[in-house]
């Protein structure tokens, strides 16, 4: 480790894995998840109708876009009890361009967080109201499971307590982002796209990987493993 590490290091406070490896029956569901992932689309999604997603528009809708929040129960916990309870809903905001023709090409890009990016403003300043403006494409902003308003009560920032916690979320991720993507083609918008940066780019690939149908993917500063990142620094 460089010195530069080592200061750097020393100057960061949140630790990550304090709790150790996690329960070992969480190991044996995950892999059992991942087995369903290898053996076919169909056993990783299943249809779900619009009334399950909550969905309102937001007061701060402009004259260029239009904002709705939405939620609904992830299905990691709904069906498989892998979630803790404050990561069950999985939230995120839609974000619509305010004039968009009804017969033109619907298109919308699903957005992934990267590590650290607690909120939605960020993906929304910087990405979403950018595509929506001068673009005219449409955005969902996804909060991770561990992070914001679904971080458990005994974890700090973005220290995530046991190491099965990272394969959770990204799991979790997959589930939640295919149901949003299932759930936009029945509301008719035709052309969909998925991205994200660093953590947000992986979990992306790893959607897209699963799912049956074209998808434009845009992983940003991202590989195809983060093995590097926790082992070696």
């Amino acid at each position: 480790m460089s010195l530069v590490d080592k200061i750097v290091k020393r100057m960061v406070i949140t630790s990550f894995f304090g709790d150790g490896w996690g329960e070992q029956e969480t190991f044996h569901k995950l892999l059992q998840l991942r087995q369903s992932y290898q053996d076919g689309i169909s056993h990783v999604y299943r249809d779900r109708s619009s009334a399950e997603f909550q969905l309102r528009e937001e007061k701060n809708s402009s004259k260029h876009v239009r904002t709705y929040t939405g939620s609904f129960v992830s299905p990691l916990y709904q069906e498989h009890k892998l979630l803790p309870p404050e990561c069950k809903m999985c939230r995120f905001h839609l974000i619509l361009p305010s004039q968009w023709d009804d017969d033109e090409k619907r298109r919308i890009c699903l957005h992934y967080a990267a590590t650290g990016d607690h909120s939605f403003w960020r993906r929304y300043r910087f990405l979403a109201y950018p595509l929506a403006k001068d673009y005219n494409i449409g955005s969902v902003i996804v909060e991770n499971p561990f992070y914001g308003t679904r971080k458990p009560t005994n974890q700090v920032r973005s220290g995530i307590r046991h190491v099965s916690d990272l394969f959770t979320m990204g799991s979790a991720l997959i589930l939640e982002g295919g149901y949003i993507l299932n759930w936009l083609q029945d509301e008719g918008y035709s052309q969909l796209g998925i991205s994200g940066i660093s953590l947000g780019g992986h979990n992306a690939s790893l959607t897209s990987a699963v799912w049956n149908k074209p998808l434009a993917t845009v992983p940003c500063f991202s590989w195809s493993t983060a093995a590097h990142s926790f082992s070696e620094g």
